[in-house]
């Protein structure tokens, strides 16, 4: 009697606590990501194993756009940094960044960008290659920071 209470009690504490673990899982479009410490994994995926990205105002009208993203199993990876400023209420291209390596399986992109006030963000895709066909892809888009 005393086993089953205790593993009825196991039980019943991983389903109460298994939303409040550090990994945090997201369902979109059919995929499963996990969000751990910021980085974005998909189980699933057989080249991206890892990526992230973000957006931070430095002051002074300038913006920084940041991104790593780590693969196996690649000829060439790639980082596109897509900046973006709201106008009327649509998201409008305003300046880009890219980074590609052929030898290295993990890289980051960093990019500043003076701008004028207003919101902006930054929306990232990610590559991976095999010979010159890319395999995988993933985009992320980052929360808006306002400039004043």
């Amino acid at each position: 009697m005393k086993v089953r209470m205790i593993l009825a009690a196991l039980v019943i504490g991983v389903f109460i606590c298994q939303p409040t673990m550090a990994a945090e899982r997201l369902t979109t479009e059919n995929t499963i990501y996990m969000i751990i410490n910021n980085k974005t994994e998909d189980p699933r995926s057989q080249y991206i194993r890892d990526y992230n990205g973000d957006l931070t105002s430095l002051g002074n009208g300038t913006i920084e756009a940041s991104a790593t993203l780590t693969a196996s199993n690649t000829d060439k990876i790639e980082i596109k940094a897509q900046f973006q400023k709201k106008s009327n209420g649509n998201w409008n291209n305003y300046g880009s960044a890219i980074k590609v390596s052929r030898s290295a399986s993990s890289m980051a992109l960093e990019k500043q960008k003076d701008v004028s006030a207003g919101t902006y963000r930054v929306k990232f895709t990610y590559k991976a290659y095999v010979g010159s066909s890319a395999v995988e892809t993933r985009t992320l888009t980052t929360s808006s920071v306002t400039v004043r």
